[in-house]
């Protein structure tokens, strides 16, 4: 019976290193194919929903390609449940959630085609997500959680920078609509805000312009202010993935290679398996 258990563990992990680990020329291919597959699944959503022509005489087309997706990602979403050690954290994760809201809504076009007559756009839509798919199949997702994890340590500091710039804003809006008034374009408290928020980002759509002296001060002043205000988060974050890049080892597992554990992590989080400094 533990021979049969360790034989099952030992080709889950085998396959699950040959389709979804980057570290193995097989796995750098299947990466790119189902990578190729989620753009070309995108790429059929917007033409069905962009060429009215194309998606009236070739109805049947869209239908064949509609169930090839289908299976291809449903395969896809079952091979991972069954090889990912931890299982329940993938179907949790937001790659996972994104996989099966994508794989449903395909279910939805083929099974129910009368019901999503109503809702099309909105599932059409939200197949759109597959595009996310490649991030984690072409090996971004490491990075998008380190610097989910950088974001969410600064979050602090970033709202602070946040509100300040919307107490900035408020203020401007409400000195530019004292000063120009609605004789050049100031209107309304909200029209002098949203000329605070155009300018200090910089865009200048040019649909409202100061008039006055003063205004034009103020409007020098909150451009440069709003090249400046740019460095400030970036710094920020810059000091943060910095700091966590040092506080982080490589720490490889010898498993399927990932790197960024924890220096005190005993199993790696990717494939579960137990990392080599502890492994004794």
């Amino acid at each position: 019976m533990s021979k049969s258990v360790d034989f099952h563990n030992l080709t889950k992990r085998r396959i699950y290193l040959l389709f979804f680990s980057m570290q193995t020329p097989i796995g750098r291919a299947m990466s790119l194919f189902w990578g190729g597959v989620a753009l070309l699944s995108v790429l059929m959503v917007f033409m069905y929903m962009g060429g009215l022509g194309f998606r009236y005489d070739n109805p049947g087309f869209y239908y064949w390609m509609d169930i090839l997706f289908l299976f291809l990602f449903t395969l896809e979403y079952l091979m991972r449940l069954w090889v990912t050690p931890r299982a329940q954290h993938y179907a949790s994760s937001i790659m996972g959630i994104i996989d099966l809201f994508t794989t449903i809504s395909m279910y939805l076009v083929i099974l129910l085609p009368n019901v999503v007559i109503q809702y099309e756009s909105i599932i059409r839509l939200w197949r759109i997500l597959c595009i996310l798919r490649i991030f984690r199949l072409l090996g971004f997702v490491d990075d998008l959680r380190f610097f989910h994890h950088c974001i969410a340590q600064a979050k602090s500091k970033l709202l602070l920078f946040l509100t300040s710039i919307v107490v900035l804003v408020f203020i401007v809006g409400g000195i530019m609509f004292v000063v120009e008034g609605p004789g050049n374009g100031f209107t309304s408290l909200w029209a002098s805000i949203y000329w605070a928020v155009v300018t200090l980002t910089t865009v200048g759509y040019g649909d409202i312009t100061p008039d006055t002296p003063v205004g034009r001060m103020i409007a020098s002043g909150l451009i440069i202010l709003g090249y400046l205000s740019l460095a400030i988060p970036t710094s920020i974050l810059s000091a943060y993935v910095i700091a966590e890049r040092k506080r982080r080892g490589s720490h490889p597992c010898p498993t399927c290679h990932h790197i960024g554990h924890d220096s005190d992590a005993k199993y790696c989080k990717y494939c579960g398996g137990a990392l080599r400094n502890n492994a004794a």
